[in-house]
């Protein structure tokens, strides 16, 4: 039975130092996702996996009812050749590597191999480059976000690489002071520990709250709460800004992304849960706008 992050014998802190990280490679996006893996394999003297699932054809779509010629051994021959090469790079920056191609649809390789390497952190893209890209924004994404218990570091589709800032200078984690914020909280803070990074909160109120008689008292309870929740921390972090405000959460979190630069967003999302579609959560719907990646984190 999957287990989410509450019922992990590691503790969240833990979680945030990754020592296995899984890395989903697609061939459309594998150096983009490797530049991120190295970084973040050095920084926490982790293990990497490079995984590569090669997926039956009848779930890739094909224009116009064409007829392609599969050959298994050559596709399969190409993605071995392809995570060697890249195993190589990370090998000579003194990372452990080891390689893996699956058969299969993707999100169930993807889940499998989490459970199967214990790794504590996924690496994936969400976005295809190339006309038959494996790791498509849609059904993949969104079943791997809602099955894995582990933080997944997705690079959605308008995600672009900034060079030099593969490790965040600056992390922006939306706080929805409800549910169980305060573990997404705790993880983002001690991520910023971690990197030594500029830690945003930023908390978005309903806009209907700006039309109260007394907006300003909303906007202070806001505040209030976020800096009772970094009370005690600040001390042993380089910094932590908090921001509240009233709007539609999509646009104040994208929003406040580009205002500070942001190089990461922390995220929560209700993984495990069957009951409606992951589409219309907050954190899917930052992942497929946000113009950097995006690190969800299980409650």
């Amino acid at each position: 039975m999957k287990r989410n992050l509450s019922e992990r014998s590691i503790p969240m802190h833990a979680l945030a130092a990754p020592d296995h990280i899984l890395v989903a490679i697609d061939s459309s996006d594998a150096e983009f996702l490797v530049s991120y893996a190295v970084a973040q394999a050095k920084k926490n003297n982790a293990q990497v996996t490079l995984l590569h699932a090669i997926v039956p054809m009848n779930a890739i779509a094909i224009e116009g009812g064409a007829v392609p010629f599969i050959n298994d051994v050559s596709i399969e021959f190409n993605a071995q050749r392809m995570l060697r090469e890249l195993s190589r790079e990370l090998e000579e920056q003194q990372i452990g590597c080891d390689i893996m191609t699956r058969h299969g649809y993707a999100a169930t390789v993807i889940c499998d191999e989490l459970r199967r390497t214990g790794a504590t952190r996924l690496i994936m893209g969400t976005h295809g480059r190339k006309h038959l890209a494996q790791f498509a924004l849609g059904s993949v994404a969104e079943e791997v976000l809602r099955n894995a218990d582990v933080p997944v570091f997705a690079v959605g589709p308008h995600a672009h690489r900034k060079a030099g800032r593969e490790v965040p200078r600056k992390i922006l984690h939306p706080v929805s002071l409800s549910g169980h914020y305060a573990a997404s909280m705790n993880f983002a803070m001690d991520l910023a520990n971690i990197h030594h990074s500029e830690l945003h909160l930023l908390h978005v109120l309903h806009s209907d709250l700006e039309s109260s008689s007394e907006p300003g008292q909303s906007l202070d309870w806001a505040e209030n709460a976020m800096a009772d929740l970094i009370d005690g921390g600040k001390d042993a972090h380089p910094e932590i800004l908090t921001n509240a405000t009233f709007g539609n959460v999509i646009r104040e979190i994208l929003f406040a992304a580009a205002v500070i630069d942001a190089d990461w967003i922390v995220v929560g999302v209700h993984a495990g849960h069957s009951r409606w579609p992951l589409t219309n959560s907050t954190a899917y719907r930052v992942l497929a706008e946000a113009n950097c990646p995006v690190l969800t984190v299980p409650h």
